[in-house]
């Protein structure tokens, strides 16, 4: 009876051991595998925004570094308002293993170059919302990569304005500084004296004369100039186009879609980089006078 009772407990034993077995080998199926790739990526990103960055921008970057959190596992931190980098910001980013740091705004490009030599261990991503690249001209470090608008834009919205009056005959005077030529299909070198320099001494004196000389259709302003320059230039009393007032809004979420594509497939490069056609859209603010 005994040794019966003890092969009946061995059958058991078996028997449950078996069902064991089976029962972790199929929970195990249903367990989805870890993809090589997603166990490599360790990013982590410092984003800084400016005083200017608009508030439903703000919520969209938030939503984008949650997103990336949750599906791609990149850690973040976010600094909000940075106009300056102070000693304490400075010291917090070399001593923060981040993989990159990302400034979105013009304001901080110079500080930008300055402390990317002064951290060389991270890729540093600027991204410009001006619409000239203000701070383009830095001789960037090999860490850096610059997001700028395009130069062509102001060339791209308002040539055909521009030929539209040369085929009239009209006479345009045109205003712009040392840093921002005018093209030369909208002046050729032969109309240099219809061309002033407003950053040249004695400038608006002599723009004076030459409006009274040529007597210009319109006052074409090419640069970006303050208003005590604009108030001027309204004072000579022709109908004036400010170009440098053309407006451009950045597609930030197709800005940083390329910027996570970057990152996760290594295509991240240094230098300068202007925004592709689907990441931002622009408008002539003058178009009401034309």
């Amino acid at each position: 009876m005994m040794n019966r009772t003890r092969g009946l407990n061995r059958v058991l034993k078996w028997t449950i051991l078996t069902l064991l077995v089976g029962l972790l080998a199929g929970c195990g199926s249903t367990i989805p595998a870890i993809e090589p790739a997603l166990l490599q990526q360790k990013i982590s990103l410092l984003v800084m925004t400016g005083p200017g960055y608009p508030e439903q921008a703000d919520k969209s970057l938030t939503q984008t570094l949650l997103s990336w959190r949750s599906k791609q596992g990149i850690t973040f931190e976010r600094w909000k308002n940075v106009d300056a980098l102070g000693e304490e910001q400075r010291a917090a980013i070399r001593s923060k293993a981040y993989d990159y740091v990302v400034v979105v705004g013009s304001q901080l490009a110079g500080q930008v170059v300055q402390e990317a030599n002064a951290a060389p261990d991270k890729r540093w991503v600027l991204l410009d919302d001006s619409l000239r690249g203000e701070g383009a001209a830095f001789a960037l470090p090999g860490n850096v990569s610059h997001r700028v608008v395009s130069s062509d834009l102001l060339v791209t919205l308002w040539d055909d304005w521009v030929a539209e009056q040369q085929a009239a005959g009209r006479v345009l005077e045109w205003v712009t500084t040392a840093e921002y030529p005018i093209p030369s299909s909208w002046a050729p070198s032969e109309e240099a004296e219809y061309v002033s320099f407003a950053d040249a001494e004695g400038w608006f004196p002599a723009l004076r004369s030459q409006v009274a000389r040529h007597r210009p259709s319109y006052l074409v302003v090419y640069a970006p100039l303050d208003d005590a320059a604009l108030q001027q230039l309204q004072s000579l009393k022709v109908p004036m186009i400010n170009m440098a007032a053309a407006s451009v809004q950045i597609r930030w979420d197709a800005v940083y879609g390329t910027l996570l594509g970057d990152m996760l497939g290594g295509g991240w490069k240094a230098g300068v980089k202007p925004y592709g056609e689907s990441e931002l859209s622009a408008s002539r603010t003058n178009d009401e006078k034309l």
